[in-house]
């Protein structure tokens, strides 16, 4: 027998981070600070922030709250089975919105920053595996290009208004 909650969780952690932030919050731009959707919220004291290697949101505000989006989304949910709420929402487009404590509003009705007439555009300039490259991962290349993690040389964006 298998567990579903290992698979909900595994399928989770390989989806972009940022698309699940930003399926929650709204579409967030250049990681500008915003407004809790948790609490009460007038100065926007949120972030989206790399941590250790990962994309975590922080909370300077009231408590101070600095978690990856596995315990972003028990705190969205709140229940013993918010993996199994995010994985249906996320992969299945079943609509779990009224079992969320979190809203893409805070209290003054604002939104939190959202982009619908901003564009970013990301640039990304590829290079082949370098020796120091491989000594680096310490695991074959094939792998790591099978999980789609490659050499880069620079990253640029462009941000059309």
């Amino acid at each position: 027998m298998f567990n579903k909650t290992v698979i909900y969780q595994t399928n989770l952690e390989r989806k972009n981070p940022l698309d699940i932030y930003c399926f929650y919050l709204g579409e967030l731009l250049n990681s500008s600070p915003f407004s809790s959707p948790f609490r009460s919220d007038s100065s926007p004291s949120c972030r989206l922030d790399w941590y250790s290697g990962k994309l975590r949101y922080v909370d300077f505000g009231g408590t101070y709250i600095n978690i990856d989006v596995i315990k972003f989304l028990k705190l969205v949910y709140q229940c013993d089975n918010y993996l199994q709420l995010a994985y249906e929402e996320l992969f299945l487009d079943i609509d779990h919105s009224d079992k969320r404590v979190i809203t893409k509003y805070n209290a003054s009705s604002n939104p939190i920053t959202t982009s619908s007439s901003h564009n970013i555009e990301i640039i990304v300039e590829r290079r082949n595996w370098e020796v120091y490259d491989k000594d680096f991962w310490k695991i074959p290349t094939d792998y790591l290009e099978y999980h789609n993690v490659l050499p880069i040389n620079r990253v640029a964006y462009i941000k059309w208004i």
